[in-house]
């Protein structure tokens, strides 16, 4: 009856809030115009997709799978992947898009609610901390026994994400460490019943701690903050991402930074610079290169992976079925090291949420675009690709 009435409840607040929710991000997802329905019977999961293969137990290894927080199926979408499989997803926002500004004149009646001061003034404005979703998240993760892969980013690949009225300082400056503190802090408090499988402070720093000095102030800034977290939410994990293809360099990429993070975070997705997709069986070997090439004293967190089907990157939907069962075997040959993986994700994302991403980047080329429109298991319209029915198979066959 509980679970009835909170996903109800996350139903009606949905409906309510993702307006505001995608209004307050520069990444919006709005909901699609069709019914993403469940497509059909969940596939018979009986034999695995490579039977001389035999399957690795699951163990205490955690699946994921990205699900879209800022649509109206966010309940639906969230129970249909727990049904296959599903045991974390990611949440995953930019510190600008929770630490915002609005008018100094505004009265404190007409915030939404949940907002906290943020600490911060600049030029007429003030710095409050405030993002619904996170509220919706906390509703709708815990009454379906789903985990929350959190990531505040105070670095993604496209760069710095640091509010407004910080941008220009280092991240070593002790007020950059002090905000994000109380970013933690609001953080948290929104998902207070809900279990989080790690935070991610920054994703993809390879980009830009090949700068030497900000190499310095980022390990600086991460132990600061990392230590912080770990008193707010006891038994925590705290770490940071860098890019798979960073770590597939001569020499790989590595940073002092690990010294302070309990995981190794790594995003994959095997698409060259130029916008061609990798072979599945060139990517299933650049896995085991990554593994290999990261400190072997901690686990390592795949935050995201992900393989797209359009043609513009010389894909299709049969290649991204392929590349989720490889993946699930070279996770069975570094059982013991890689501890959670994500996949990138339940459905294909809209041109509409692609675009401020691009933007972001300073991407407009085609194959850029093509590749984030279409990781997704699903088809925009809700179809299921055979991805999907890959990633239901090589979870049952594990025990999820």
């Amino acid at each position: 009856m509980k679970r009835l009435r909170t996903t109800v409840l996350a139903s009606t607040l949905l409906a309510v809030v993702t307006a505001i929710a995608i209004a307050c991000s520069d990444e919006p997802r709005p909901a699609d115009d069709v019914d993403a329905s469940v497509p059909g019977d969940l596939p018979d999961a009986s034999t695995d997709a490579d039977a001389a293969v035999p399957p690795v137990p699951r163990g205490g290894r955690t699946v994921g799978l990205a699900v879209d927080i800022a649509t109206l199926d966010f309940v639906r979408d969230v129970e249909l992947a727990r049904d296959a499989g599903l045991q974390t997803t990611n949440v995953t926002f930019g510190w600008d898009e929770i630490d915002r500004p609005i008018a100094t004149a505004t009265d404190a009646g007409d915030e939404d609610a949940g907002d906290e001061d943020a600490g911060g003034e600049d030029a007429g404005v003030r710095y409050v901390l405030s993002q619904p979703a996170l509220h919706i998240a906390n509703l709708v993760l815990p009454s379906t026994s789903t985990q929350a892969l959190v990531a505040i980013d105070a670095i993604d690949g496209s760069g710095l994400r640091l509010p407004g009225d910080l941008r220009g300082r280092a991240l070593d400056d002790p007020e950059i460490a002090a905000r994000y503190e109380r970013l933690t802090d609001y953080v948290f408090a929104q998902l207070y019943e809900t279990k989080v499988t790690a935070l991610v402070v920054a994703r993809s720093v390879d980009v830009t701690l090949r700068d030497p000095a900000r190499a310095s102030a980022f390990e600086t800034f991460f132990a600061r903050v990392a230590a912080h977290a770990r008193q707010v939410r006891p038994g925590l994990v705290v770490g940071f991402t860098v890019s798979g293809d960073a770590l597939l360099e001569a020499p790989p990429f590595t940073t002092a930074a690990w010294g302070a993070a309990d995981f190794v975070g790594i995003d994959f997705l095997p698409v060259s610079a130029s916008g061609v997709v990798r072979s599945v069986e060139a990517a299933a070997g650049e896995i085991d290169r990554i593994v290999a090439a990261v400190p072997g004293d901690k686990p390592i967190v795949v935050r995201e992976i992900g393989y797209p089907t359009s043609g513009l990157v010389g894909s299709d939907e049969a290649a991204q079925a392929a590349f989720i069962a490889a993946t699930f075997q070279a996770w069975d040959r570094h059982a013991t090291r890689i501890s959670t993986l994500v996949f990138r994700e339940l459905d294909d994302a809209p041109a509409a949420a692609v675009a401020p991403i691009a933007a972001r980047y300073g991407r407009s080329d085609a194959p850029f675009l093509a590749t984030l429109q279409s990781l997704g298991l699903r088809a925009g319209d809700g179809r299921a690709k055979p991805g999907f029915d890959a990633f239901f198979r090589q979870t049952r066959a594990r025990g999820w």
